[in-house]
């Protein structure tokens, strides 16, 4: 589910529809978590709900795992129980975008 309500990350971008339209939801994003919290959504399926997503906007986690730790804690997920693979994958995308070090999309996007 994509969340649309006001406050919510995913109204600042085009959402693919199934059929393959698109929905116009609002402008690009401002900063990297934005841009973060819309890439885990559309590529990964992790839509955090508005209120989640403002928490993680407001006081971003300042280390790869602890933001994944967020993320998947505002899903539901069971982090003893939760796929590794899948937690390395979530990592990656974390790492990319916020904590690259000058090498991924953090520094490609030019966001805050």
């Amino acid at each position: 589910m994509l969340y649309a309500a006001s406050g919510s990350i995913l109204r600042a971008w085009d959402v693919a529809l199934g059929d393959g339209d698109t929905e116009a939801m609002g402008s690009k994003p401002e900063t990297r978590v934005e841009a973060l919290l819309y890439d885990l959504c559309v590529t990964y399926g992790y839509c955090l709900p508005p209120n989640e997503q403002e928490a993680l906007l407001s006081n971003p986690p300042q280390d790869v795992d602890s933001f994944v730790d967020a993320v998947l804690v505002a899903e539901g997920e069971d982090l003893s129980l939760f796929d590794k693979q899948m937690r390395s994958d979530l990592s990656d995308v974390v790492r990319d975008w916020l904590f690259d070090e000058g090498r991924g999309k953090e520094s490609k996007s030019g966001l805050p």
